[in-house]
């Protein structure tokens, strides 16, 4: 019963002290994909063609927005004021307005969603590549995102490549 004991408490070591030099040996990074997106000279690019084409909407959004929002001071200013069936017919108008306002709200963000998806999707294939062959010849075990909701608190710079994938991204870009 002894030996029996003994041999299972030595070969769980040895699984175990296994287990802890490949964790000793497994070399990590991360990467901010936000902040590749915001300063790599693709991302810039793409921010600037994405202002270009959605500026006008966003103005006409915001004057629609600022319409209801008139509509609205007015109504609660004038409110006790009106008649009943002046009150009806200026909340009619709020709401329709409000409804016009979030359905256009609604449209536009699909709209730009969908452009930005298809203006990021070369640069997120690129950058997949990049980093695929940057982390081989650097000899990293894993990378990770950390705009990606990975839960990770904290990262000691030293393992923080983003500046050098976003080096990386800049040479490689449209070659």
């Amino acid at each position: 019963m002894f030996k029996k004991t003994l041999f299972s408490f030595v070969v769980s070591m040895i699984f175990v002290s296994s287990a802890f030099a490949a964790v000793a040996e497994s070399k990590i990074a991360v990467f901010d994909l936000r902040v590749i997106v915001v300063e790599s000279t693709p991302g810039k690019s793409i921010q600037k063609e994405l202002k270009k084409k959605f500026d006008l909407p966003i103005k006409e959004l915001e004057a629609q927005q600022a319409k209801v929002q008139q509509l609205q001071s007015s109504f609660e200013k004038q409110g006790m004021m009106l008649s009943a069936e002046a009150k009806q017919d200026k909340e009619l108008e709020f709401k329709r307005e409000l409804r016009n306002l979030q359905e256009g709200s609604q449209i536009f963000q699909q709209k730009y969603n969908a452009e930005q998806e298809k203006l990021l999707a070369p640069l997120f294939t690129l950058l997949g590549t990049i980093i695929s062959d940057y982390a081989k010849a650097q000899s990293y075990t894993v990378v990770f995102d950390l705009s990606a909701n990975s839960g990770i608190r904290y990262v000691d710079e030293k393992i923080n490549i983003t500046k050098s994938l976003i080096d990386e991204v800049n040479k490689k870009w449209k070659k």
